[in-house]
């Protein structure tokens, strides 16, 4: 009796410090008991679990990324199949007059914000601050028409005040997927050249 005491306590011990295997997933896959599920709409929730299930009516997204890019030229319609992928965070913009009848503004350029996810429109919330100094708040659309089809973009003409010009201004923003909710912020600074 006492040795079958002893192996019942010895497979206790040993049932309590084995190992346990952690299970970790690469995104778009998540955890489900001792392995891993699909989760193409990032919800937590494996897909085979919801209604109606992938393919069957039940919208898919993924991450995406939106770009900010300055240029002095307005944009044309075909304009967006050609932006960089990934240009820089800070850039010199280099200010010239609106009008050489009416000198009062200077023209920085375009501020252009695009996407190449257009599975859904994304509405983003762009906060400016000049000289480091909250200046005002609005939204803008990215809608899933896309001038060439495979992007989508938006455009703002960036004008000031000659008597109020900054010397710098930064752009902070935070964009959601209207139907997914899904999250994508960053930031863009320009430095002004008089």
């Amino acid at each position: 009796m006492k040795i079958l005491v002893g192996i019942v306590a010895l497979l206790l011990v040993m049932a309590a410090s084995g190992c346990v295997t952690q299970v970790a997933c690469e995104p778009p896959y998540i955890v489900k008991g001792s392995g891993c599920c699909l989760d193409q709409n990032y919800n937590r929730i494996c897909d085979s679990d919801e209604t109606g299930g992938i393919g069957s009516g039940v919208k898919t997204y993924g991450p995406y990324k939106v770009v900010m890019y300055i240029q002095q030229d307005s944009p044309e319609p075909d304009f967006w199949s050609k932006l960089p992928p990934s240009p820089a965070r800070n850039v010199d913009g280099y200010q010239i007059y609106s009008s050489l009848a009416n000198s009062s503004f200077y023209d920085a350029g375009w501020l252009l914000m695009y996407t190449t996810y257009v599975q859904e429109p994304i509405t983003c919330t762009i906060r400016e601050y000049r000289n480091s100094a909250y200046y005002s708040e609005y939204t803008t659309r990215l809608t899933t028409k896309g001038y060439a089809g495979n992007m989508s973009g938006s455009a703002t003409h960036v004008v000031f005040l000659k008597a109020d010009t900054p010397l710098n201004v930064r752009y902070d923003y935070i964009c959601a997927g209207d139907e997914s909710g899904i999250t994508f912020q960053d930031a863009y600074a320009v430095g002004l050249k008089i």
